[in-house]
């Protein structure tokens, strides 16, 4: 009976230790992923701690990759996540990202496709030739394209697509034609071109006081509106023209200062 006793106390503290032992681990991952083998990276492809250094030393880890400099086209396809698209010239065409683990890219003729998974995303892209086209999918992105003659930005599936300059910069796109559908929406902030054409089907065009530009033209298919982020403010836009269907529109959505036909 006391040898019963006795081993079932020595069982217990087996137990115990085993738990506490298995609790350790879960915390020692949780806490610190590397031990795990992920790498943990932070800006400029810079590792985070002693075990990230280590892996990518091990290891065959890229956070750059060379791409064909015929690269004209972008393509990203999220899953409601956020991604954030730098692009500026260079002499070779270059795709940097500092998780390499959270998305898969292809290059298909002129065309560069970004696969994202869940998390956010930032992506750094040298671009030989001028990007003309970016096409965004079931993602919410913010777009840095340098200025240049034209630009056509495409969004579907739900994309919410946010664009800005730098104040000081000067330079104008000559014009920006941009396509949105399936409940998507554009917001130009500080963005400088000579003309602007919109097509929006089921979705929503915004823009704020900064917006410099000579003509904007919509045209509203379905549930679709134009509308300033701060009306009351003197708008940049001189001109804004309405066609399709305007049930969704009105005027004052505008903006002050805004000539409407």
């Amino acid at each position: 009976m006391w040898y019963n006793i006795i081993k079932t106390k020595n069982n217990m503290k087996k137990s115990n230790i085993y738990f506490s032992i298995a609790i350790l681990i879960m915390l020692a991952f949780a806490f610190f992923p590397p031990l795990l083998g992920n790498i943990r990276i932070k800006e400029r492809d810079v590792p985070a701690d002693f075990l990230s250094a280590y892996w990518i030393k091990t290891f065959d880890y890229k956070t750059s990759s060379k791409l064909p400099d015929n690269i004209q086209f972008i393509r990203v396809e999220g899953n409601e996540n956020y991604v954030q698209l730098n692009v500026n010239r260079s002499d070779s065409t270059v795709l940097n990202s500092p998780r390499p683990d959270q998305y898969e890219f292809e290059v298909k003729n002129d065309t560069l496709i970004l696969k994202t998974f869940k998390k956010d995303m930032t992506f750094y892209i040298q671009s030989k030739q001028e990007i003309k086209s970016v096409d965004i999918r079931n993602t919410y992105a913010y777009l840095n394209v340098p200025n240049q003659d034209s630009l056509i930005i495409l969004g579907e599936d739900k994309s919410k697509i946010d664009m800005s300059h730098n104040d000081n910069d000067t330079s104008k796109f000559s014009k920006i034609f941009v396509k949105l559908k399936s409940e998507s929406r554009l917001y130009f902030r500080n963005v400088k071109s000579e003309k602007i054409d919109i097509v929006l089907e089921n979705s929503v065009f915004n823009y704020d006081s900064k917006l410099n530009v000579d003509s904007v033209s919509v045209n509203l298919v379905g549930k679709s509106t134009v509308k300033s982020q701060n009306s009351d403010e003197v708008q940049h836009v001189k001109n804004l023209r309405i066609s399709g269907d305007k049930t969704y529109f009105k005027n004052e959505f505008a903006g002050n200062g805004v000539n409407v036909n």
